[in-house]
């Protein structure tokens, strides 16, 4: 046998035996036994390996996580790559037998053109090629595992197989979404926001297995349970507060996590902790991670909003009435009454059930002065007084006998 062709067969048969005892492809890490409590989860970042082969098994999918280019894949990827050198040399140094061409420049020449021609249109066989922002899930067709490759080229079995739907797009999605909450004064208060979120790459299977109308409820679910929770301990005039609304937005990422909810000080709320029936976090049970992006100022119910109306008008109203009561002695204003002033602003507010019969004012050169002194607020108000008591002058000269 041809030297060169003996020893690229026994190079072949150390990769086979190498590959036979284990010492290329590393042993999986043992799974838990399914009733075991789940692993307690703080940051996905910090998921090793054998936990998310764990959080896959109890959602019963199959899953290893990212694998990239391993050991074992090389190895493979060089088997492959020397069986079909062995099969073109085998091939060409039949072919040029019978036609007795015994040049080895010729001989090496055709069985690298071959290789390089097999290699680049069998590629699918061993490589893979990810586009940016995009995760690919191949299975293996022995033993059903979903494994998952990231952004960039890596090395595969041959018998990992994937198709074009099996690329998953990286970028964000956005919920949007209104809530209605109740304070602890039983007030009804409204919130506008939106929460983006992103597939997490070592759990893309599980991932894919949701729909992304599913995953929204479960956010709003979250969101409306943690604005609840936190809404609660607040009465209506501190809802607007910045620090009210850190804290809301502090505990909406700590529920995201699994972790329960902190109160006005810092305590933690274990009530509203919001897991699902296996143990684990909205971001582990969907592999996703969440970030609040925007939380709306509240919008009150529209009974609490005219009574607050009322609130303001009827303060004006009061600081009105004050100052056309007070006296001026610069002025030579009087003044008059503070329930006499009172009714007036309601009447001029045109507030039903008010009348007045009695009362008059002349706008005598000493009363204009005083109308100037008492500022922009009370003129006008002495003017529509004025004018009402000339209305109904009219009123009575009409109505009047000849």
């Amino acid at each position: 046998m041809d030297p060169k062709l003996a020893a690229l067969l026994q190079r072949v048969t150390e990769l086979l035996g190498k590959l036979r005892s284990g010492s290329v492809t590393p042993t999986p890490p043992a799974l838990p036994a399914g009733g075991a409590a789940p692993t307690p989860i703080h940051q996905l970042d910090e998921l090793t390996p054998a936990e998310i082969q764990e959080i896959g098994a109890k959602y019963r999918v199959n899953m290893t996580g990212i694998v990239g280019t391993t050991l074992g894949r090389v190895a493979t990827t060089l088997l492959f790559g020397n069986g079909v050198l062995l099969a073109a040399a085998i091939t060409v140094m039949i072919v040029t037998g019978i036609l007795g061409i015994e040049s080895d420049l010729v001989f090496w020449l055709l069985t690298l053109a071959i290789w390089f021609f097999v290699m680049g249109n069998t590629y699918r066989v061993y490589l893979v090629a990810v586009p940016k922002l995009t995760g690919l899930i191949t299975t293996n067709q022995f033993t059903g595992e979903l494994h998952t490759y990231g952004t960039g080229l890596g090395l595969k079995y041959p018998w990992e197989r994937y198709t074009r739907d099996d690329f998953i797009d990286l970028q964000a999605d956005v919920v949007e979404k209104k809530s209605s909450f109740v304070t602890s004064e039983g007030i009804t208060v409204e919130y506008n926001w939106t929460a983006q979120f992103t597939p997490f790459l070592p759990m893309l299977p599980l991932y894919v297995r949701t729909e992304n109308r599913a995953i929204s409820e479960g956010l709003a679910e979250v969101v409306e349970t943690t604005f609840s929770g936190s809404v609660l301990a607040f009465a209506i005039e501190e809802i607007r507060h910045p620090k009210v609304v850190e804290l809301i937005k502090r505990n909406l990422l700590r529920v995201l996590e699994g972790k329960p909810v902190l109160d006005q000080s810092g305590n933690e709320v274990t009530s509203v902790t919001l897991t699902d029936s296996i143990g684990y976090p909205i971001e582990v049970r969907f592999a996703i991670r969440v970030e609040l992006a925007t939380l709306g100022a509240p919008q009150y119910e529209k009974d609490y909003r005219e009574l607050k109306m009322g609130s303001l008008k009827a303060d004006q109203m009061r600081v009105s009435a004050e100052k056309f009561a007070k006296p001026d002695p610069a002025t030579g204003w009087t003044g008059m009454s503070a329930e006499r002033a009172m009714r007036q602003m309601n009447i001029l507010n045109n507030e039903p059930g008010v009348t007045d019969e009695s009362f008059t004012i002349d706008l005598t050169d000493r009363a204009k002065d005083a109308v100037g002194a008492l500022g922009a607020a009370a003129g006008p108000i002495l003017g529509a007084m004025a004018n009402r008591r000339r209305q109904h002058k009219g009123t009575a000269q009409k109505g009047a006998k000849p």
